[in-house]
């Protein structure tokens, strides 16, 4: 159990173990949807537009979609269309693997939310006692894979066959999305777009503009509703404990949940750094503001130590190796 509050943050490297892209990878999946991939039918405007896309994206080899799109607000709409259908094509993957008896299907870089949900039942003795759990989750990604794992466990551990209370604890986990969700839950009040691929010649402008609408990306943080971000600040606010990762930490990013905040606390940090170079790890701390080095925590070796150690550690890796969840 899970009893210290405690906030996860999580970036793109989260979930990259459960088959979803880097920055970089969306770009490569988006190259390679086409008219039967992309969500919807075979509509001629939309594989024109989808093909305007593509070519653009070819021609400039942005660093990211997010730029991209910021700086091609004609395309915004396209581009976050062709978003939605590589994510909602991962999170049916993980649908799959979730609900599989296959063991081959676990992630080979290592399935840290096994890990999580072992730590989240460590100790109880009744099912009340998963909501004593005290640790909420900020995660920069559209897919909703940790939901539909932690959905999925608690269905087969506690043998909930109306899945009630499995949609109960999942809200328990408090699990916010920065910057909006593709809603592949697999409990109807909170679904959105993972119905999506039956769209039809009457819905598909609807559902399109939903999409526009409800996935921003970094360039529209302006955009993020101020309730939304309120909370997130307060999570963050709140907190005893900030567990961060597969996280850049971009100032922009930083700066809509408050992580600066947390500074002013001497709650722990723990940090993950993988693949991160170790000279950016110092412009990191100082980007955040870190008032009290001794209360942040890298993977392997002294905080000031930027040996390449502490970039080799994946998600479960970085966990185990810190204790993080059980500090």
């Amino acid at each position: 159990m899970i009893a210290r509050k405690t906030v996860l943050v999580l970036g793109a490297g989260a979930s990259m173990p459960y088959g979803f892209p880097s920055g970089t990878g969306l770009i490569r999946q988006i190259l390679a949807l086409d008219g039967k991939t992309l969500i919807g039918t075979d509509f001629p405007r939309v594989n024109d537009e989808l093909a305007s896309l593509q070519q653009k994206l070819r021609d400039s080899k942005p660093s990211s979609i997010d730029l991209f799109l910021h700086l091609n607000p004609r395309l915004a709409r396209i581009g976050k269309v062709a978003i939605a259908s590589v994510i909602l094509q991962g999170e049916r993957r993980c649908l799959t693997a979730f609900t599989s008896q296959d063991r081959s299907t676990k992630p080979e870089d290592g399935d840290w939310y096994e890990f999580l949900w072992h730590q989240l039942h460590a100790g109880i003795h009744t099912r009340a006692d998963l909501f004593k759990n005290d640790i909420s989750v900020i995660t920069f990604n559209y897919d909703t894979s940790l939901e539909n794992y932690i959905f999925r466990r608690f269905l087969d551990l506690v043998q909930d066959t109306s899945g009630s209370q499995a949609e109960e604890f999942v809200c328990h986990l408090n699990i916010a999305h920065v910057f909006g969700s593709t809603g592949g839950l697999p409990f109807g009040r909170v679904r959105k777009f993972a119905d999506s691929w039956s769209i039809n010649a009457s819905n598909r402008e609807r559902i399109y503009d939903e999409i526009e609408r409800d996935l921003l990306t970094i360039g529209e943080v302006d955009k993020v509703n101020k309730g939304h971000r309120e909370r997130l600040r307060q999570m963050i606010k709140e907190a005893e404990k900030i567990i961060v990762l597969g996280f850049g930490c971009h100032m922009e990013n930083m700066e809509i949940i408050g992580l600066k905040e947390f500074q002013k606390k001497s709650g722990p940090q723990f940090f993950s750094a993988y693949n991160e170079h170790p000279t950016n790890l110092q412009i990191i701390l100082a980007s955040l503001g870190v008032l009290n080095v001794s209360t942040v925590f890298w993977p392997v070796g002294h905080l000031l130590d930027f040996s390449s150690e502490i970039t080799k550690l994946g998600c479960l890796d970085f966990l185990r190796e810190t204790s993080a969840l059980k500090a």
